[in-house]
């Protein structure tokens, strides 16, 4: 295969491994995102238990609260797990593009060095 060709494929392998890699890091961001929603509904339902502790009404709210954000916390749960799954699948992904990338890049190289024409040697 020649330089110019192996090349164009190089490029289009390194836009694909950068595509991979970019939806990866979104997925991680998402994911962070559910774990930092999860930490606040725990604080806020400590919080809420903690004030109800004062009323009998009080205490009605923060049981309220807490089946409420129970529910949302399966909810993060059952997305967090989803993300899991598509993180795992989008590494694989990266590795493969990257894989693909490398060898391509190393190819290139070598068809260029194959295709220059040897130098004249001196006597």
């Amino acid at each position: 295969m020649s330089h110019k060709r192996l090349t164009q494929l190089q490029r289009i392998a390194e836009m694909k491994r950068d595509i991979e890699l970019g939806r990866l890091a979104r997925l991680a961001m998402a994911r962070e995102g559910l774990t930092q929603e999860r930490q606040r509904l725990q604080d806020l339902t400590r919080q809420a238990a903690r004030d109800g502790q004062a009323s009998l009404p009080g205490a009605g709210a923060a049981a309220l609260f807490a089946c409420l954000t129970e529910n949302r916390d399966g909810q993060i749960a059952l997305e967090q797990a989803r993300l899991e799954a598509e993180i795992a699948r989008g590494k694989a992904l990266a590795a493969t593009a990257f894989g693909r990338a490398s060898v391509l890049e190393k190819l290139s190289r070598e068809a260029r060095t194959a295709e220059k024409p040897p130098r004249p040697t001196e006597t």
